[in-house]
């Protein structure tokens, strides 16, 4: 069985100026409902695209659109499993920011643990699928979010954080795998003008971000089926 991951951010990762960077997206279980949504989506950029002031935008992001608009967008995914991490940036020893690849590797550790709680709290605990089923997962990212010469295999850390277990030293715990059989992990970063629900999780990124900012977090924390995660 494979799984499709989509995620995009909102915010920026500097403690000096933001408060919090935000990672949404969607984890997709099954074929069909990816092209769904992906249809669904398209259809709605195209209706909207007949408002004048949307006509010859190369890409309507969600910071760019209405309100109104911007939740006709979310409502989508209202029946998708969705997961965001927010990052509170001013509670992060600052040493995390000093470089590039420290900056990434920090992002890359949110990243996978809220991957790995929404997978443990949506999808193994609901049972909406079995791990033991889970062969293939396919995490689709944008390509803004990975700094230039940072790649350092996640391909290879999200595969080993799933199939072998991770040790978290800041609370001396061992957390078990999740995926027993995995046998794949494909990372693809894609430009959001060419992916449709890599603009899909830039509204749920969004979402959250402008919640966050109007104190209205507890309407998305009551859903269910979004797994929002708080780091540190």
């Amino acid at each position: 069985m494979d799984i499709w991951i989509f995620s995009d951010e909102s915010g920026t990762f500097d403690y000096v100026h933001h408060d919090w960077c935000i990672y949404g997206g969607m984890i997709i279980p099954d074929k069909q409902e990816l092209d769904l949504l992906s249809r669904k989506y398209i259809a709605l950029e195209r209706k909207l695209r007949r408002k004048t002031k949307y006509r010859n935008l190369s890409e309507l992001k969600a910071t760019i659109l209405d309100e109104r608009d911007r939740k006709l967008f979310y409502a989508i995914f209202r029946y998708t499993l969705k997961f965001a991490a927010v990052i509170r940036e001013k509670k992060l020893d600052i040493g995390i920011y000093k470089n590039p690849k420290t900056k990434q590797r920090y992002l890359d550790f949110a990243y996978r643990r809220t991957l790995r709680k929404a997978f443990e709290g949506m999808m193994l605990e609901r049972k909406i699928v079995q791990p033991s089923d889970i062969l293939h997962l396919h995490v689709n990212e944008d390509e803004h979010r990975i700094s230039t010469g940072t790649d350092l295999r996640r391909d290879e850390s999200i595969f080993r954080e799933f199939t072998d277990g991770v040790y978290r030293s800041d609370s001396n715990q061992f957390c078990p795998p999740v995926f027993g059989n995995l046998q794949k992990v494909s990372v693809q970063l894609h430009d959001s003008k060419k992916n449709t629900l890599i603009r899909g999780a830039d509204i749920i990124a969004n979402t959250v971000y402008v919640s966050l900012i109007r104190n209205e977090l507890n309407i998305l924390l009551d859903d269910p089926l979004f797994h929002i995660e708080f780091l540190p």
